[in-house]
């Protein structure tokens, strides 16, 4: 993460560079799941030896990512009829793209993933109308070819369902952590706001009285499989 004088340190009067990686990460950030608010964390991982979450997280993410939006381009650049126009002049997809460059657009001064949803969601649309367009065109193939095929899609969807727990688990640690919060950015940790004097108070103690499962007391592989 840099800072403004980072950045002006960094890239002197062409911050356009920087604004143009910014931008290119996000693009890269929903078909790939890398890189992750900018940065590369699974060649982090790989410079820092961490064989084990480049197995557990990065492999399955990377890799069911990179077959689904290879599916979307088999989707996207053919037809639905041989003498009819392209794929991608139909709406989803052409949301799906539209969005995407906007977003990312968007994302020029700073990289975030929240900025990017919209465009996740119209991904996985296109996702959809790609699988559905595919698993009628299977059955016409021989056996030979739909057996491996079927293999390698059911493995795929195994690799989603792993990355739908983690998502769960991901959202039970960020619900944990907010709670946390409120105790060490509050006395005696920290000065109270003094604008918000009255509030503060109540929103601590509601947040404090919702019970939130510690991650810390989870099995010690989920976090190698889902903590970035």
């Amino acid at each position: 993460m840099l800072s403004t004088a980072d950045e002006k340190a960094e890239f002197g009067d062409h911050p356009w560079l920087l604004y143009a990686y910014t931008v290119l990460s996000s693009v890269l950030t929903v078909p790939f799941s890398q890189p992750v608010v900018g940065q590369w964390t699974a060649v982090r991982a790989y410079m820092n030896g961490e064989l084990t979450r480049i197995v557990n997280l990065y492999l399955i993410e990377v890799t069911t990512s990179a077959a689904a939006t290879a599916l979307i381009a088999w989707y996207v650049l053919g037809r639905r009829r041989p003498e009819g126009a392209r794929r991608y002049r139909e709406p989803v997809p052409l949301a799906a793209c539209a969005v995407l460059v906007a977003s990312a657009g968007l994302s020029y001064a700073y990289a975030k993933s929240e900025i990017m949803s919209s465009a996740g969601v119209l991904y996985a649309l296109t996702a959809y109308a790609a699988a559905a367009e595919a698993l009628p065109a299977m059955t016409r193939k021989p056996l030979t070819t739909v057996i491996p095929a079927l293999a390698v899609i059911a493995v795929i969807c195994g690799g989603w369902g792993v990355r739908s727990v983690g998502r769960q688990y991901k959202l039970q640690r960020a619900a944990f952590e907010a709670r946390r919060e409120w105790v060490l950015r509050m006395p005696p940790y920290r000065l109270s706001p003094s604008r918000l004097a009255r509030l503060t108070p109540r929103l601590r103690q509601e947040a404090l009285l919702r019970s939130r499962a510690n991650p810390l007391m989870l099995p010690r592989r989920a976090a190698l499989m889902w903590e970035r």
